[in-house]
């Protein structure tokens, strides 16, 4: 059962290398390079909030396939969990208006390590803080503020993803007053616009990738 964090932990960090692709899966609503500054959201790690300030974040990955399994397969129980009894199934409907993004960052970022070696100097398993389902997420959400404010050079976090864990997925912060990390306006750019999901290519993409994990598809 994952607890919460510790009055005092150690944050590690490593670097993402300055021009290292950055694949999103995002509603069209959000520009490619836009941060999520809602303060309703219900997701792993978001909403951060600190001293009454929701922190702006952007969920990414490595590859087309970590970026699907820490958006839209989010909810899918991984195997071997706690809940192998539910369908490994999404429904398309609410993904219609989404797109791919990729982008990259102009400088190196420095990101909290929550790999094998950062997650045992947190003092906590892969399983707890990242494979956990959605009743977790009020305790997640409890690491993501810890880990903002233990790492305040920190651009974001980095782990392997739930879906896919041979491939890395990452939540970069926005840039604040008097914090060292975080992104400003104009550290990302685009490599071309989006691909809407609903485009032959961007459709193809999600499908395929739904196979590779194993996951279900319902128009």
């Amino acid at each position: 059962m994952l607890e919460g964090p510790p009055a005092r932990f150690e944050a590690r960090t490593r670097p993402w290398a300055a021009g290292r692709p950055i694949i999103r899966a995002h509603p069209s609503t959000f520009g490619s390079s836009e941060l999520d500054r809602r303060g309703d959201a219900d997701n792993r790690w978001s909403p951060i909030t600190v001293d009454g300030q929701v922190v702006g974040v952007l969920y990414a990955a490595e590859s087309h396939r970590a970026a699907a399994s820490e958006t839209i397969f989010r909810t899918v129980p991984i195997p071997g969990g706690n809940r192998e009894d539910r369908p490994r199934r999404v429904f398309l409907g609410p993904f219609q208006g989404w797109v791919w993004s990729t982008l990259a960052c102009s400088r190196e970022l420095t990101l909290v390590d929550l790999g094998t070696d950062g997650l045992a100097a947190l003092g906590v398993t892969w399983e707890d803080l990242i494979g956990s389902g959605r009743l977790h997420y009020p305790m997640t959400q409890r690491w993501a503020e810890a880990l903002w404010r233990a790492a305040p050079s920190a651009d974001g976090l980095v782990w392997r993803s739930r879906q896919a864990p041979d491939q890395e997925a990452l939540l970069l912060f926005e840039k604040l007053p008097r914090r060292p990390g975080g992104l400003r306006r104009g550290d990302l750019f685009s490599d071309g616009p989006p691909d809407p999901f609903f485009y032959p290519q961007g459709l193809e993409r999600l499908f395929a990738l739904a196979a590779e994990l194993d996951i279900t598809v319902v128009l």
